[in-house]
């Protein structure tokens, strides 16, 4: 079983003020802010079945390769010209990208498993069960402000702020699991191999 939900997002705010006169005064302002959550889990498995007999090997996989991709840009820009100037700008840029997360910061249910479950399986071949998670976050939040004032009396003022939250989180688990049931649920097989690793940035 294979989970590829990709986000790609581009956000994007510009502004400019210009005055001018006797008295000249020019205030700006740009903000982006992008919100990216990606909920979905992914399981392999086998439950309450029989596989008898099995000539080859039983192969059971969960991946889960989600990612987001995000860029968020601002820019302001003022101008004030006159006997007295002035120029404020402020430019301001957001992101808050999750897996397994709501934009609460709440956990979802983003399960990687692979797992046999209540199950017999008589198997000549490997038995292997392998859950892996790679899920990735590459954003970047860029913000950018000028303000120019010009005149007798000038008066200039620029601020910018940009911000990435980045968050990832998952449960990835192989497992055999049974009932028990007088010995009834029996796995048999050349070699049985377990494997489960997170390894998202």
């Amino acid at each position: 079983e294979l989970a590829d939900a990709t986000i790609q997002a581009r956000s994007s705010a510009a502004s400019l003020a210009i005055a001018g006169g006797s008295t000249g005064v020019a205030v700006s302002g740009a903000g982006a802010l992008a919100f990216n959550t990606i909920g979905s889990g992914t399981k392999a498995y086998i439950s309450g079945s029989t596989l008898d007999s099995v000539g080859g090997k039983v192969d059971i996989d969960a991946l889960n390769s989600s990612s987001i991709s995000a860029v968020v840009g601002a820019v302001s820009a003022a101008v004030g010209v006159g006997s007295t100037g002035v120029g404020v700008s402020i430019g301001a840029a957001l992101a808050f990208n999750n897996i397994g997360f709501d934009q609460s910061g709440n956990a979802l249910p983003l399960d990687v498993q692979a797992y046999i479950q209540d199950t017999s399986i008589n198997a000549d071949g490997a038995l292997t069960l392998n859950a892996y998670a790679n899920q990735t976050i590459d954003a970047a939040a860029l913000a950018g402000s000028v303000a120019i004032a010009g005149g007798q009396v000038g008066v200039a003022v620029s601020g910018s702020g940009a911000f990435a939250f980045n968050k990832i989180g998952a449960d990835v688990s192989a497992y055999i699991e049974g009932v028990d049931n007088g010995g009834t649920d029996v796995i048999e097989a050349g070699s049985i191999s377990l494997y489960a690793k997170d390894s998202s940035v």
